[in-house]
């Protein structure tokens, strides 16, 4: 499973899932930045990657179109 972190999480937050084992890379790692969601949903059915983000337009988008893929994992973050 390879995660593509979305542009609200930093790109260092990619370092930290790769020395745990993870596969993982940031929106910018495949210019990706500042593109609408729906390119960023696109690209991850595509090469078959999991979404990472703390923005729940994702999950909305993909329940409107009821897509079942890509997978999209939402990290709610305490302050």
């Amino acid at each position: 499973m390879t995660f593509l972190l979305d542009e609200n999480l930093l790109p260092s937050f990619c370092k930290i899932l790769q020395e745990q084992g993870f596969t993982a890379r940031h929106v910018y790692d495949v210019e990706l930045g500042q593109t609408p969601d729906e390119d960023i949903i696109s690209f991850a059915l595509q090469s078959g990657d999991t979404i990472l983000t703390n923005d729940l337009d994702f999950s909305r988008i993909m329940a409107l179109s009821q897509a079942t893929l890509p997978s999209i994992i939402t990290l709610g973050l305490v302050r």
